[in-house]
């Protein structure tokens, strides 16, 4: 189920992903997602997508979806995975 950004209280339990294909569904990230954690929800963000966020149950499942998540296919296209900042990209992912 998708959420807004708005409701995360916990931002250490959060994936950011970057260079989603365009018309990349939350259903689409939530399922890779899913396989890489305990997933509870994803949000592509903005109007145009590019960018979504991931909750996960754990902080470390969380550390560990980004390792697993970043050059992922979902959709049309690799992505790139990090922490989520509140701001998008931190510049690590690895």
């Amino acid at each position: 189920m998708g959420w807004g950004s708005t409701r995360i209280s916990d931002p250490e339990k959060v994936v950011w992903l970057g260079q989603l294909a365009e018309g990349t569904k939350y259903q689409d990230i939530l399922e890779v997602a899913k396989q890489a954690g305990n997933a509870k929800w994803a949000e592509v963000l903005g109007s145009t997508g590019g960018t979504a966020v991931v909750g996960f149950a754990t902080k470390e499942e969380a550390e560990a979806a980004i390792v697993l998540l970043n050059g992922a296919q979902i959709g049309a296209g690799k992505v790139v995975a990090d922490k989520y900042t509140g701001s998008g990209y931190t510049g690590g992912g690895k």
